[in-house]
């Protein structure tokens, strides 16, 4: 057995000469202190120089700056990137806070028909499925609240109105969200707002009674099951181009695939 020279490690000397275990330490360089101080002292001597300012100047001048626009406060901003979404710290973290909340509403976004009502999301279907159980009067609400967003004027439709209220449901609250409901005050309406907590005890009825946890939305009248491309499972499809059950499902599926065309091509 030998002993390499550069991490002391045993090895039997079957690579290169023997004096290295392996290709990563015969490749390895260490410099010493000495030797690093040297580098250090004619970097720093050379951008102090004349040469070094004229590089500078150089780099300066071949460099390219993009007028972009910020994807969150919409303001303009300067970038030598030009792929940079938001013009400052405080929009970058906005924005990933709004992805975020987007992959959160995705959660319970299946839409459908149920008993003549045309709904967005799974909270909408167990907020009427409740009402409905319960002999309560409910409809959709026929509202049109015009407010501002951004400099563009748009229409808010609340959800639903129970008894004469008027219900707004919200898993998640948006800066545009917000200014609906600010407005909706202002020209006085009282809207009653349902949040992600509050749903939940509605969302538990139906999951109880109807024996569907997880799954309410299989309560749809126009739901459309397919079976699953490679497990043969039958799922609910989250958009018409969905052919697999799951992510799982969907890896296998593709590794088959992959599979079978480098068997066709060694053929």
């Amino acid at each position: 057995m030998k002993r390499c020279i550069k991490c002391n490690r045993e090895h039997d000397g079957a690579y290169g000469s023997g004096k290295y275990c392996s290709r990563r330490c015969a490749n390895s360089r260490t410099f010493s202190k000495e030797s690093r101080s040297k580098k250090s002292t004619a970097n720093k001597e050379y951008w102090i120089s004349e040469l070094g300012e004229l590089e500078k100047k150089k780099r300066a001048d071949n460099k390219k700056v993009f007028r972009l626009s910020c994807v969150s406060c919409s303001n303009q901003f300067s970038s030598s990137n030009s792929g940079k979404k938001t013009c400052s710290e405080d929009c970058r973290v906005d924005l990933i806070r709004q992805s975020a909340l987007r992959q959160l509403r995705r959660g319970r976004s299946h839409k459908g028909t149920y008993k003549g009502f045309n709904l967005d999301s799974t909270y909408e279907l167990a907020f009427l499925i409740y009402h409905l159980d319960e002999g309560i009067h409910i409809e959709r609400s026929k509202d049109q609240i015009p407010y501002t967003y951004n400099g563009v004027t748009r229409t808010y439709n609340p959800d639903f109105v129970v008894d004469g209220v008027i219900y707004e449901l919200k898993g998640y609250m948006t800066a545009q969200s917000k200014i609906k409901l600010i407005t909706a005050e202002e020209l006085g309406y009282n809207i009653t707002l349902i949040d992600s907590t509050e749903i939940q005890r509605y969302i538990k009825y139906v999951e109880s009674k109807y024996n569907v946890k997880n799954r309410i939305q299989h309560l749809y009248e126009d739901i459309e099951h397919r079976e699953c491309a490679h497990c043969g499972v039958e799922y609910l499809p989250r958009h018409q181009k969905q052919l697999l059950c799951s992510r799982v499902c969907s890896g296998k599926y593709r590794s088959n695939i992959n599979n079978k065309n480098q068997t066709f091509k060694l053929n």
